[in-house]
Order: structure tokens, then sequence, then C-alpha cells
């Protein structure tokens, strides 16, 4: 980890500044980073942001892990919760498991560490079940961690950092990222829009049978696979279902596999 980045989390550490001004300052410390990385003709040097990537990571989990196997425990617990109400969750170094259920109110089980703060919850090291009721926004962010199961909102985001994800979605926006790791995306129903993107990593997403949209796929350094249907079109990175009109997905793979059924 580079001194500066030690400063930060040094601040963040002694309560000198707040959890979203680190990250600010954190995505800053990185873009200085790239802009460093790329040569006179403006390429990137993709074996550098690999390696840069792995040692951020690799230094920063540890520490989290053992801070937080002090506090693991059973937990089986269960929360009210409107549909109105947005449901942020943060996985670090655990598995979750995610359902759907008709209660309006959430089930948090399982063992590890767990922290329950408005409308934020925090697992970490551990095994949990999470059911959920329909809710219109849930965000997510998985680090060095597990996440599968069925989610279910209007508007849903994932980012996974060197984890895992497998996910039956029925949202009418929806948003991923990954960033060193892999997810695999089965859409009950086409999202109106949807944005997925992928670092050094692989995604693959299966489309419903009457999918009718859009799919846009730029991939920079990698493979994208592409099940071909009767009633598709391609024009370059575009291919077209049906219409075309109900839905728009666009995929970004900077390194990595794409595969889309």
């Amino acid at each position: 980890m580079d001194d500066e980045l030690k400063r930060i989390l040094k601040l963040l550490e002694e309560g000198k500044i707040k959890a979203d001004e680190a990250e600010k300052l954190i995505e800053a410390l990185e873009e200085r980073k790239e802009s460093k990385r790329k040569d006179k003709f403006g390429f990137v040097n993709v074996g550098e942001i690999v390696t840069d990537a792995l040692t951020s990571a690799f230094s920063i989990i540890p520490g989290v892990i053992v801070n937080s196997m002090k506090g693991i425990k059973h937990v089986d617990e269960e929360y009210k919760w409107s549909e109105d109400k947005p449901l942020f969750l943060e996985i670090t170094a655990g598995n979750l498991d995610v359902d759907v259920w008709q209660e309006e109110k959430i089930r948090i089980k399982g063992e590890g560490v767990f922290i329950l703060e408005d409308n934020l919850i925090k697992f970490s090291v551990g095994d949990f079940n999470l059911n959920l009721p329909k809710l219109n926004t849930v965000k997510m962010k998985v680090s060095a961690g597990d996440i599968k199961g069925k989610l279910v909102a209007k508007e849903s985001e994932i980012i996974i950092k060197m984890g895992d994800g497998d996910l039956y979605i029925e949202s009418e926006k929806f948003k991923a990222e990954v960033n060193m790791g892999d997810l695999d995306i089965v859409f009950a129903k086409a999202p109106s829009q949807g944005e997925l993107t992928c670092n050094t990593g692989d995604m693959s997403i299966v489309l419903p049978d009457d999918f009718d949209g859009k799919l846009v796929v730029k991939v920079t350094m990698g493979e994208p696979s592409i099940e071909r249907r009767p009633d598709m079109i391609v024009k370059g990175d575009t291919y077209i279902y049906g219409s075309g009109e109900k839905s728009e997905i666009i995929i970004r793979c900077s390194m990595g596999n794409i595969n889309i059924k």
C-alpha cells in the first residue's frame, strides 16, 4: 500500500474524515495514478493496473478480517422495511445468500459480523441469509466476498471487487461493475435500462426468451460470446432483438470475457 493511501486510511480510522470523504480521496488518487500509467501515445499499461489493484486489495483486506474477527456472533433478526426505503448492503470477506419473500420486513440469519446503520447493512467474515421484500432501491458493494440468490427491485446496483456474484435479477434499472471478479446474471425480466462494466473479470448474462431491445457490447481485451437468435440483427457492436425499443443494455469490458445467451 502506498504512503498516500495509508494516510487516507489513517485519517479515516482516527475519525478526522468521513467514509464518503475517504472514498472521494481514494478515487482521486486512483485517477491520478491512471493518468500516470498512460504513455505519450495515451495507451494504458494493463499489467501495471492489475498489479496495483491486487497490491491495494490484498493489503487492505487482511486488516478488515482481523478487526472483524472480534465481533463474530450468531444472528437471527427481523426488521420492518417499507418498499420505498432504500437498502444499501456492504459485504466484506463474507458470503451472502439473498432471497425475496412477501413480508414487509427483512430477515437476517447467519453467523459473522453484522451491523445495521439506518438503511445500511454491513456483513463481514461469515455466512448470512437475507430475505427481502420487493423494494424500490437496492444497492450493494461486495469486497472479497460472494453474493448469490434472487433480487427484485425497481432499481438495483451491484459493485464487486475481488468477489463473485450469481444473481437472478428483476429490475427496471440495473447497474453492475466488476473488478477482479466474476458476475453471473439471469434477467427474469428485461430492464428498461441496464449498464454493466467489467474490469479484469468475466460476466455471464442470460436474457429473457422474449427479450426485445438493444444490446451494446464493447470489449477491449477479451472474447465476447453472444448466442444468436432468429430475430437478432447485428450492427457493429449493437445487437437488436425484436423491435429493439423496449430495453437497452450497455456492456463494457476492459479485460475479460463476456458470455451472453
